[in-house]
């Protein structure tokens, strides 16, 4: 495998990253959670000790390392992922306009059960520290999600996670996540009312309603405290716009008895939805506009803590070092910002994605026709059906990471040559970006 010395060529921890972070902890004086230290606390109640897979000193020196190498790429690329993302459902119950699904055709599909259990499994065999059981979809609506979660914890996977909406968090289900041995649990959750959270994550097959998924996310933590159980880690995060910072107070008044931690995420835009942005930071960032020459449109801007920073140049990408992420179909991916993976490093079955092409075109038609539930969506179709032509059948993940194309990629961000890459050369991920701030 290919060596390289991360460490001078950038990827590393840098004050910048302290100063712009992607998501900001807001924690209730009185519950002060850190993520890590929660780990290293709760040891004894995580279901890897419990059943004898791990002792508790061996399961936090575990942790401690899968943590130290996410945070601290060092000299050498790991030899396996930290991290596989597998989506067990690409289609998801609310249709969010600010959502990737809205602008992207995204069919609504379960991943087969033999491909789940299999990469679940090899996963195991790389010693892959997080599994994390979602992508594009909500993973809930895959009735085998506890199987998986279940399968991985018994294979000695350090940390389990999913995303949710939380819409169809039920007692029961709560009390089956938390049973599969379920580690970090993140809720999605924009407004701090009930008018501004139901504007930005409307259902799509019925009224999602702001007040029933606040009652779910109380449940769910009524449901820990009844088995006894500190896990999952339970986060919350919102993302900020000109609406919802308004709300923050409320925001955090709702959930910070109910949750681990209370977290919200910065709005990173690459020009095109200045909406986002109140007037005083409009007119700073048309100044800058303006004096540099530059298309409001297209200029890359983020807002965070009431400051409008702009991008002034790129730096590597940390997540083709770190993890895989696989599609419903097989595809595999190298970021979570390349929606479906829509440049695929690889593929795990190529005969099941080939054929899933007819989900996507199905997709296409339901939205032309607006059938219920796609009535919001914009018939974009950006998978590239042409690039599965060019991959091997039938590839392991292991060979995947070890892979010619994922190693080019690699090699390219090293170097700078984003442009090279179709997926990275307009990327909106804020940390393959320097950002300087506006005043």
């Amino acid at each position: 495998m290919v060596q390289y010395d991360l460490v001078k060529i950038g990827i590393k921890p840098q004050k910048r990253m302290e100063e712009l972070p992607a998501i900001v902890r807001l924690r209730n004086e009185k519950r002060k959670v850190d993520k890590d230290y929660f780990f290293h606390k709760e040891a004894a109640s995580n279901y890897a000790v419990k059943n004898h897979i791990y002792s508790k000193e061996a399961y936090r020196k575990s942790y401690a390392d899968y943590r130290y190498a996410w945070n601290n790429i060092n000299s050498n690329i790991s030899a396996n992922p930290l991290c596989i993302d597998i989506e067990v459902a690409s289609y998801c119950d609310l249709g969010c306009p600010f959502c990737y699904r809205q602008q992207v055709v995204t069919p609504d599909k379960l991943i087969s059960d033999e491909l789940a259990v299999s990469v679940v499994q090899q996963a195991i065999e790389l010693n892959v520290e997080s599994i994390k059981f979602n992508w594009r979809g909500e993973p809930l609506l895959n009735p085998r999600l506890e199987k998986y979660i279940e399968q991985a914890k018994k294979g000695g996977t350090i940390e389990t996670l999913i995303n949710t909406n939380a819409l169809s968090l039920t007692t029961e289900r709560s009390e089956n996540l938390i049973k599969a041995g379920l580690d970090t649990l993140i809720y999605s959750f924009d407004g701090g009312s009930k008018e501004t959270y139901e504007k930005n994550r409307p259902g799509r097959f019925k009224n999602n309603k702001f007040e029933d998924i606040i009652e779910n996310i109380r449940k769910f933590n009524e449901v820990k405290k009844a088995l006894n159980s500190p896990f999952p880690f339970t986060r919350i995060q919102m993302i900020l716009t000109e609406e919802t910072r308004k709300e923050l107070d409320d925001f955090i008044s709702i959930f910070s008895n109910i949750v681990d931690e209370v977290s919200v995420k910065q709005y990173t835009e690459r020009g095109g939805n200045i909406s986002v942005l109140s007037k005083k930071e409009r007119e700073l960032l048309q100044n800058y506009c303006d004096i540099n020459n530059l298309d409001i449109n297209t200029v890359e801007f983020m807002v965070t803590e009431g400051k409008v920073y702009v991008s002034k140049s790129r730096i590597p990408c940390k997540q083709p070092f770190q993890r895989l992420l696989v599609t419903y179909e097989g595809r595999v991916g190298m970021c979570c910002y390349d929606w479906g993976a829509t440049y695929p490093v690889g593929v795990i079955n190529k005969e099941q994605a080939i054929k899933a092409i007819k989900d996507y075109q199905q997709t296409n038609e339901n939205i032309n026709v607006k059938k219920k539930g796609f009535e919001m969506m914009k018939p974009i179709i950006n998978q590239d059906f042409k690039a599965l032509e060019n991959l091997q059948s039938d590839q392991k993940l292991i060979d995947i990471w070890n892979g010619s194309k994922i190693s080019d990629v690699r090699k390219k961000q090293i170097e700078l040559r984003h442009e090279e890459i179709s997926i990275c050369k307009n990327c909106k991920f804020k940390e393959t970006y320097k950002w300087a701030v506006l005043s």
